[in-house]
């Protein structure tokens, strides 16, 4: 299942200073247009509410530590099999704020399109960043840079699980 079977995805990178409203608008605003979006910063009940709509199912995590991300997906389109959230990597990280990560969690669905009878697996998962240097490089040497790879492997484990 991809997008190229007709279905739109939004994602929406939240902001950690936004509001409620802001939040609940532009998620409403992705929602209007989308059969499947995900999201990030939606880590406190007052954020992950805006993604209990009416005629969607939405899967996000419990809010402890890096499981901040949600997934909404159209009830007209997909059926939702499974849903919950997943430690993607045990890895861990100094923050910029020189403090050490908790372990990234995903949000994952595995869905039915109901157009196409086709399965798939949707996976969320906020990243850390600042290694893309790194990166473009080959140098994994940072334990940023490593848990990075790690949620990346662990995401792709879990899709494909």
């Amino acid at each position: 299942m991809t997008a190229d079977d007709g279905f739109d995805h939004d994602h929406l990178s939240g902001r950690f200073t936004a509001t409620p409203a802001e939040e609940e608008r532009a998620t409403d605003e992705a929602l209007a247009r989308c059969d499947l979006f995900t999201t990030t910063e939606v880590d406190a009940n007052r954020r992950s509410r805006c993604l209990r709509e009416p005629g969607f199912t939405a899967i996000f995590g419990n809010k402890g530590g890096r499981d901040d991300c949600g997934i909404v997906v159209r009830n007209t389109r997909f059926a939702v099999l499974e849903g919950g959230t997943q430690t993607l990597s045990p890895l861990t990280y100094i923050t910029e704020r020189g403090d050490r990560s908790d372990t990234t969690e995903g949000a994952y669905a595995v869905l039915k399109d109901k157009m196409t009878g086709r399965k798939g697996v949707g996976v969320g998962g906020h990243m850390p960043h600042g290694m893309q240097t790194e990166l473009r490089l080959g140098t994994y040497s940072s334990d940023v840079a490593r848990a990075y790879l790690g949620v990346l492997k662990g995401g792709r484990h879990l899709a494909n699980g």
